[in-house]
């Protein structure tokens, strides 16, 4: 399989997971240096919301990544984390060398059914801050564990390369997720506070449709007062906020996409007039959403 077939664009703004007809599973390392060559590399500098969850670990080069609408330097021994759904996109450059290894969360779900611990790794990695630096002894490790998967997935497909195949994944997973600097990102990610983790947990289900802070404290049985303190606590910023944070991002997400029509993203944020997503958008983007689109017509 090459890196077009792997990472194909499916819209402007969409990048789904095409899998190799051989492997019974939704799991692929890419060669930068080889996918950034391609005749269609062009389409890798526009900002895309990709439907698979990425490991990207630089070996050579300096350049940039855009990860949700964040520039990122990219070089040797940094490890991009970039969960499905999110948007990213490369820098028109294109000097990196390295490794990004591709996965669907249906794949994660699946081997967390025969190794829990498997699922564990995986979900603790997405949940890590997009960019880690990795100091010298953790690059080796990583790169050790990145090269092994590309060597198995290498192999011509018989029952024992899959079976290989799907052991080096989990050792990525399991080699990633144990480095102290991951770690490190993990913990300063996750906040302690229970309550604030379950309001998180709530907002991720249900921003879409519930706007109001009040609403999210009715289904953690606590008052809005309560809810403030333990989540301003934890995340020096307000409910209120962070469901504005939550929305306005989703929203940029979507309008990556030129295909979706404006007032089907305000539709789908659960606001009932177009007008009022617009009003809203300008209040905490600065801009409307027309342009905003614009602005990424034109560069990241």
């Amino acid at each position: 399989m090459n890196s077009e077939e792997a990472y194909t664009a499916d819209s402007p703004g969409e990048v789904l997971f095409q899998p190799r007809q051989r492997l019974p599973f939704d799991v692929e390392i890419l060669q930068l240096g080889e996918l950034l060559s391609r005749k269609a590399a062009e389409d890798l500098w526009k900002l895309q919301r990709i439907h698979f969850n990425a490991l990207m670990l630089i070996e050579s080069g300096t350049s940039s990544h855009y990860v949700d609408f964040e520039q990122y330097p990219a070089k040797a021994g940094h490890l991009f984390i970039i969960p499905a759904m999110h948007v990213q996109a490369f820098a028109a450059d294109r000097r990196l060398h390295g490794s990004l290894a591709i996965f669907t969360q249906s794949f994660l779900e699946y081997r967390g059914v025969e190794a829990p611990q498997v699922l564990e790794a995986g979900l603790s990695l997405l949940r890590c801050e997009p960019l880690i630096v990795l100091g010298t002894a953790s690059f080796t490790l990583a790169r050790r564990a990145f090269r092994t998967l590309t060597e198995y997935q290498a192999l011509p497909p018989t029952r024992y390369s899959i079976r290989a195949t799907v052991a080096a994944f989990d050792l990525l997973t399991f080699t990633l997720a144990t480095l102290p600097e991951v770690a490190a990102s993990r913990w300063t990610h996750d906040p302690e506070d229970g309550l604030t983790t379950e309001f998180l947990t709530l907002l991720e289900t249900h921003f879409r449709t519930e706007h109001h802070a009040n609403a999210y404290a009715d289904l953690l049985h606590v008052s809005l007062r309560t809810l403030d303190r333990h989540v301003v606590k934890a995340r020096s910023i307000t409910p209120r906020q962070l469901i504005s944070a939550r929305l306005l991002l989703e929203a940029k997400r979507m309008l990556t996409d030129e295909d979706v029509l404006i007032k089907n993203v305000a539709f789908a944020l659960g606001f009932a007039e177009a007008q009022n997503f617009s009003r809203f958008f300008r209040a905490h983007a600065g801009m409307s959403p027309e342009e905003f689109r614009r602005s990424i017509e034109e560069g990241n």
